[in-house]
């Protein structure tokens, strides 16, 4: 049995274990742990890892001790250490900047979403005894519109105008729900929904018709809220951007549950450390592999490849 089946039986068996006890399924739920621990009269600072290793290291043998025990072993189980990607850092200012702004006390990694940074195999590499791995989705977002057309040839215009159409009919006439290829359009009260195809809702806030008939919402721009005209092109790039989005998260949280620690995501790219010192490339492989029902007809390729070193173009003055 490998490292992550290891890993995972052992979780399985400290949430059993935990839920016994407090009737809790997940140790890691943040709100039903600090009510447990309230409920029981003990004194926890935070919820960080070192707090709560503190804390149950200075309680008497016991059931209480127990469960928070519980709770450190299946965070040092899931535990990624941002230092290992330290030596990258040194390779490329623009990951050196992000780790210093994202970048925890603890010298943990965030992880965040990256439109910054074009491609990861320019900056992924070995580091110490830690192998790095990416998963690469070529062309995801022209593959992911010709399948929300039904795989229909329709020019991205066309599309795009649909959209459009589809959301001045929908604030016309609020509660009536409308397709445009395989996403859902409706207005209720002061929001315009679309419902993806992985059935997660995306929000445009107070949509109304101008004098002309143009569709305008409230839209973010910094921390300020602001009326724009709403163009087809805006809906289908937030519609395209969405959809690739979910595939992208989809195959994220099953790397996370299968043992796998993503790093950075870029629009088409996952870059992730197995946390082990075993070479683990055709299980990474087989998880790439997998996908949920909703996007099971969706014709995206899931490419792995190990991490490749990275390095500088010499100057011409240095050579």
């Amino acid at each position: 049995m490998n490292k992550i089946a290891v890993d995972e039986q052992e979780i399985d068996n400290l949430k059993d274990e935990f839920n016994a006890v407090t009737g809790i399924k997940n140790p890691m739920n943040d709100q039903a742990f600090m009510e447990y621990v309230h409920t029981h009269g003990i004194s926890l600072k935070s919820l960080a890892e070192e707090d709560v290793k503190k804390t149950f290291l200075s309680l008497p043998e016991g059931i209480s001790r127990r469960m928070l025990e519980i709770r450190c072993r299946i965070a040092q189980i899931r535990h990624f250490d941002g230092k290992k990607i330290l030596p990258i850092l040194n390779h490329d200012s623009r990951l050196q900047g992000l780790w210093e702004y994202y970048g925890t006390s603890a010298g943990e990694w965030n992880l965040k979403y990256l439109v910054g940074i074009e491609t990861l195999d320019e900056i992924a590499r070995n580091s110490g005894d830690s192998m790095l791995y990416i998963g690469d989705f070529p062309e995801l977002k022209s593959i992911v519109l010709t399948w929300l057309l039904d795989n229909e040839f329709v020019p991205p215009g066309r599309y795009a105008h649909c959209l459009l159409e589809s959301c001045k009919s929908a604030v016309r006439e609020p509660g009536n729900a409308l397709h445009c290829g395989r996403i859902k359009i409706s207005c209720f009260s002061r929001f315009l929904k679309f419902i993806l195809p992985s059935g997660r809702d995306i929000f445009l806030y107070d949509p109304k018709l101008g004098k002309k008939q143009d569709l305008y919402c409230q839209v973010r721009c910094g921390r300020r809220m602001m009326e724009k005209q709403i163009s087809g092109g805006y809906l289908l790039a937030l519609i395209e951007h969405a959809s690739s989005r979910d595939i992208l998260m989809s195959s994220m949280l099953n790397l996370i549950k299968n043992g796998f620690f993503p790093v950075l995501m870029t629009e088409d790219e996952i870059l992730v450390d197995d946390n082990s010192n075993e070479d683990i490339f055709d299980d990474f492989n087989l998880v790439l592999e997998k996908r949920p029902k909703w996007s099971k007809d969706i014709p995206f390729r899931a490419v792995p490849c190990l991490g490749t070193i990275w390095k500088k173009k010499p100057d011409k003055a240095d050579i």
